[in-house]
């Protein structure tokens, strides 16, 4: 009993100690671009920031450990009418893309997410295509989220 009572121990210990990691952020600020060229959106009003691995100054997210990561954003497009984009960046590639069309100069939305593997120091962010517009407010129309899913 007591060997059983150790291992199980040892194992509560083990998941309690596993890194923690996610956040979730918003844009929060008006109308966002239309900017010149292809520009990093950086998201100033955290809502949540577990593990500190999301940096709101840059809008960066850094994996602080080796693992299977999940991100999701929505974004939200106030007008002109047209096609909207973002893009999602793993170090300097893009690996996801999303583009809608706003054909009635009111609120059009996208969602969208993935699983992504990173290693340690692997950099997320989002950006916006050049001549892009989004919208976002205090009801959070434009956010951007992570969670470590597990550690590798």
């Amino acid at each position: 009993m007591e060997t059983r009572l150790t291992a199980a121990e040892s194992q509560v210990h083990q998941l309690w100690n596993k890194p923690k990691v996610a956040f979730a952020v918003g844009l929060g600020s008006g109308q966002i671009g239309p900017f010149g060229s292809e520009t990093t959106l950086v998201y100033k009003r955290v809502n949540s920031n577990v593990g500190n691995a999301y940096n709101p100054s840059t809008g960066v997210f850094s994996a602080p450990v080796k693992g299977l990561y999940h991100f999701t954003f929505a974004v939200t497009n106030a007008g002109p009418k047209g096609i909207f984009c973002v893009r999602i960046y793993k170090n300097e590639q893009s690996i996801l893309a999303n583009c809608g069309t706003n054909s009635h100069e009111g609120h059009e939305q996208l969602c969208n997410g993935m699983m992504v593997e990173l290693e340690e120091g692997d950099r997320v962010y989002m950006r916006l295509p050049a001549g892009h517009t989004l919208f976002d407010n205090t009801d959070n129309h434009s956010v951007f989220s992570g969670v470590l899913v597990y550690a590798m």
